[in-house]
């Protein structure tokens, strides 16, 4: 059980991590442009 959470955990994260770069992405693109 404690195992399955900390995957999940993991995926989150993953998950957060990409989006936050794609925000990050588009606001240079918004600067430069």
């Amino acid at each position: 059980m404690l195992h399955v959470k900390f995957i999940q955990f993991k995926k989150i994260r993953l998950m957060n991590k990409s989006t936050l770069d794609l925000i990050i992405k588009k606001k240079h693109i918004q600067r430069s442009g």
